[in-house]
C-alpha cells in the first residue's frame, strides 16, 4: 500500500497541472486533437479530481516535494529529448512549445517556475479536500471525538492516525 500511495502523491498534482498547462498554455485552433490527446490532457485530470473524493487515500503536507521529482525528471527528459533532436506529433523539435529549451532557456525556465508554483497550490488543495473528506466522514458518523475509526489505505485505522499525517 506505501508503493499506492506513494505512486498517487507523485502523480496526482501533476496530472492536474499538465491538463491546466495544455488547454490554457499549448492547445490552439491549429493543434490536432485526437481521442489520446483528450484521455492525455483531460480525462486523466478528471479522474483525478473524482478519486480524490472517492478513495479513503490520505494526502501528507510533506509530500509536496514528490511532484518536483517527477517535475524534475520531466524536464531534464524534456531537455534531452529536444537537444536531441526529437519532435512532437506536428513534427516541431520539441515536445511542446512552452518546454523549446534550443530557442534559449529563459521562457522555458520561467514555465517551470510557474507550473511549481502551481503544483504546490495544487498538494495544498488536495491536502484540504483530504482533511475535508476526513472531516465529512466523521461528521456523517456522528463522532466528533477524535477515535472514530477511518478506513483507508485499505485497512482500519484511528482517525487519530490520520490526522497526523
Amino acid at each position: 500500500m506505501k508503493l499506492n500511495w506513494f505512486l498517487y502523491e507523485l502523480t496526482s498534482g501533476e496530472t492536474i497541472l499538465i491538463s491546466l498547462l495544455f488547454w490554457s498554455l499549448i492547445y490552439n485552433e491549429d493543434y490536432p486533437i485526437y481521442a489520446d490527446t483528450y484521455v492525455t490532457h483531460g480525462v486523466n485530470g478528471l479522474y483525478v479530481l473524482i478519486d480524490i473524493w472517492i478513495t479513503a487515500m490520505p494526502v501528507k503536507i510533506l509530500h509536496v516535494y514528490l511532484p518536483f521529482l517527477l517535475g524534475l525528471s520531466y524536464i531534464i527528459f524534456s531537455i534531452i529529448y529536444d537537444y536531441s533532436g526529437g519532435t512532437n506529433a506536428l513534427g516541431m523539435p520539441y515536445i511542446y512549445s512552452v518546454l523549446d529549451w534550443s530557442d534559449g532557456v529563459t521562457w522555458p525556465l520561467i514555465y517551470c517556475g510557474g507550473a511549481a508554483v502551481v503544483v504546490i497550490i495544487i498538494h495544498f488543495i488536495f491536502y484540504g479536500c483530504f482533511k475535508l473528506r476526513v472531516w465529512l466522514y466523521k461528521y456523517r458518523k456522528g463522532d466528533d471525538n477524535s477515535s472514530s475509526s477511518v478506513a483507508y489505505e485499505g485497512r482500519q485505522s484511528d482517525s487519530r492516525d490520520i490526522e497526523k499525517n
